[in-house]
């Protein structure tokens, strides 16, 4: 479904955002999502100028007659069937409809919080270990591996100030992104599992994912949706939800969410 003359066939995806599993809304808001390419043929001239390089080898966010829109490249995607696609979609749509779009409700607080870019981590081997050790913790907790709170404070501790920046603005995007895809596909645990871990590029980052995953998971099973989600739009982070939920107290200092309002459209 495309909202603009020039699509073709199956490569456009209108994306709707479902309240009840995000339940803050916005409500009515949607996006369209492109994969594999954009059209070539259409009347919106900020189509074309959407794409940073010209092979469009990374998912990008832009405007398109004024429908917020996203484009996936192939490469994204291992295994590229219709429910792919659609996960693909929903994850990377609840970024635009929430996180991003001009009706967000998700209040902007950075709260002095630095973020270390990927090219930065990747120079950075030691700070990847350092970083997966911490989400290994999230979710060795969050799967019941272990009962030691001191664990997520020791590993937590143990980063410098990038990348404890670096963890609060993956855990405040992407854990919210991925618990929504799950939920709104209807996945169950090993179903997610097998998708996060073989059918997409970027394996190696699989366990910030997976962490956000089952953190959130467990947190919706334990406490009202609609009060959770409410405490992150007013400014708590994931992970401080979780280790509350596990009975932690807060685990980040400072508590941040870190909005992706920066790059609105």
């Amino acid at each position: 479904m495309c909202m603009f003359a020039g699509c073709e066939g199956d490569s456009a995806h209108k994306v709707e955002l479902n309240t009840l599993v995000w339940t803050p809304g916005p409500q009515g808001s949607f996006t369209q999502v492109f994969f594999g390419r954009l059209p070539r043929n259409s009347s919106c001239e900020d189509v074309a100028k959407s794409q940073k390089g010209p092979d469009g080898s990374e998912i990008q966010f832009f405007d398109s007659c004024g429908v917020a829109s996203i484009f996936v490249p192939s490469k994204a995607l291992l295994v590229d069937g219709k429910e792919q696609r659609a996960l693909v979609a929903s994850h990377e749509a609840f970024h635009l409809m929430v996180q991003i779009g001009k009706a967000t409700s998700l209040k902007v607080r950075m709260d002095a919080v630095t973020y270390l870019s990927a090219a930065e981590q990747t120079r950075h081997t030691r700070s990847v270990d350092k970083m997966n050790a911490f989400y290994r913790a999230v979710l060795d907790r969050a799967t019941g591996r272990t009962t030691q709170c001191q664990q997520l404070r020791e590993t937590y501790a143990a980063l410098n100030d990038l990348e404890k920046g670096r963890a609060a603005w993956e855990s405040s995007i992407e854990w919210p992104a991925e618990f929504y895809m799950a939920k709104v596909n209807h996945l169950d645990e090993a179903r997610y599992v097998r998708f996060r871990k073989n059918e997409l590029q970027y394996v190696e980052e699989d366990i910030k994912y997976l962490a956000g995953y089952y953190a959130l998971g467990f947190v919706d099973a334990h406490q009202s949706r609609a009060n959770w989600q409410a405490e992150y739009v007013a400014g708590v982070n994931p992970v401080d939800l979780f280790s509350k939920a596990i009975g932690c107290g807060p685990i980040l200092q400072p508590s941040a969410v870190v909005s992706m309002k920066g790059s609105e459209l």
